[in-house]
């Protein structure tokens, strides 16, 4: 504030900001003690277009060995890192794979695959994996909120290539300006482990409490890995695949998170006997939502008693959760005023989070004569 502006003065102010993810209009207005005739002039305002960009970041998990006729399973995670939403959203995996390789034998989000002409289906109006390309588009999401994740799970029967090893390439793209395309894909590459006479089956399965639960809470996710036999299993592999960018806390057995990849692996176990259940946990603060995903895998250098078809080395649960928020409203105005001259008040009203908002409507409660 100035206590006295001369005739013919100006006073410059400046304020500098990161844009907000929206347009946004900035008002501007001014009032003074004493009495102003020409009040048409005293407000000003700017609108600014902002131009929506995303951030999209993929991430791919899967074991780096496998014998023949094991089941293996690829996580592909798409987080949005924002400041905007990110429209239209893509996920693909290239997967190539053997000619001739059996649908049924292919996995997407836990559902079998269907033979249909060139392309392999999942579902109604779900992936399709075209085997003359070796490209698995996966559901178009249509608006991927700054912050959210999807996770995408594939699981096919280890194939036996000439090269030796079978590689994915996943990405993916939008319909909103991305100005960091380069970390839009990654890669991942499993190759033939030598097959062994003894078998071992192995399971993975997750849960988390409380669910649902309250955003901003804590949630534990509690994964099993169990060997159902009927021998030892050797170099078993457990792993937990997240959504990028979570608030993780305590993760048992010596796990660590990954905040970029979203991937939480934990020790190689040498040798898991026949019947043992290994149980991890994973504990951290419950996002703004409206959901997490936790999707548990584990693979070893022991062949599996089934082949041909995927098995169950891969568990899923999802926790949903219950969205909270904190409005703010603060209001500003002139302390004193001269009868006849205009007051202007301001007031906003902000939401702390951690989730959404709906349906906000501010009031003023102002009492004229």
């Amino acid at each position: 504030a100035s206590t006295t502006d001369p005739v013919g003065t100006t006073q410059v102010y400046s304020l500098a900001f990161i844009a907000p993810a929206t347009n946004l209009v900035v008002r501007s207005s001014v009032g003074s003690a004493n009495l102003d005739p020409t009040l048409t002039n005293n407000s000003a305002s700017v609108a600014t277009s902002v131009t929506p960009t995303a951030d999209l970041v993929t991430s791919v998990s899967g074991p780096s060995l496998a014998p023949v006729g094991n089941p293996v399973t690829y996580t592909m995670s798409t987080t949005n890192n924002g400041p905007s939403a990110a429209a239209t959203v893509v996920p693909t995996l290239l997967l190539p794979l053997p000619a001739g390789y059996s649908a049924t034998a292919l996995q997407v989000n836990g559902v079998t695959g269907t033979a249909n002409g060139t392309n392999i289906t999942f579902g109604t109006n779900g992936p399709v994996y075209d085997t003359t390309t070796g490209l698995l588009t996966f559901s178009t999401t249509a608006n991927l909120a700054a912050g959210a994740s999807i996770l995408n799970r594939v699981t096919f029967v280890m194939p036996n290539p000439a090269s030796g090893q079978v590689a994915g390439v996943a990405s993916a793209t939008s319909a909103t300006t991305d100005l960091t395309p380069g970390n839009n894909a990654t890669s991942v590459a499993t190759s033939i482990a030598p097959a062994t006479s003894t078998t071992a089956d192995l399971a993975a399965s997750v849960s988390g409490s409380p669910s649902p639960v309250d955003a901003g809470s804590l949630l534990t996710l509690t994964a099993n890995f169990r060997n159902n036999g009927p021998s030892s299993a050797t170099n078993v592999v457990p792993t937990l695949q997240l959504a990028a960018g979570l608030t993780v806390g305590t993760i048992s057995n010596g796990g660590t998170y990954n905040p970029t990849s979203g991937l939480v692996t934990w020790p190689v176990i040498a040798s898991q006997p026949n019947g043992d259940l290994t149980q991890y946990t994973v504990q951290l603060t419950a996002p703004a939502g409206p959901s997490i995903t936790a999707v548990a895998t584990v693979s070893s250098s022991t062949s599996e008693p089934t082949t041909g078809t995927p098995a169950s080395n891969v568990g899923t649960t999802l926790v949903t959760i219950t969205q909270t928020f904190d409005l703010v409203t603060r209001l500003s105005g002139p302390a004193q005023a001269l009868p006849g001259t205009p007051l202007t008040y301001t007031m906003s009203t902000t939401n702390n989070g951690p989730s959404a908002a709906a349906t906000v409507v501010p009031t003023l409660l102002l009492p004229l004569p």
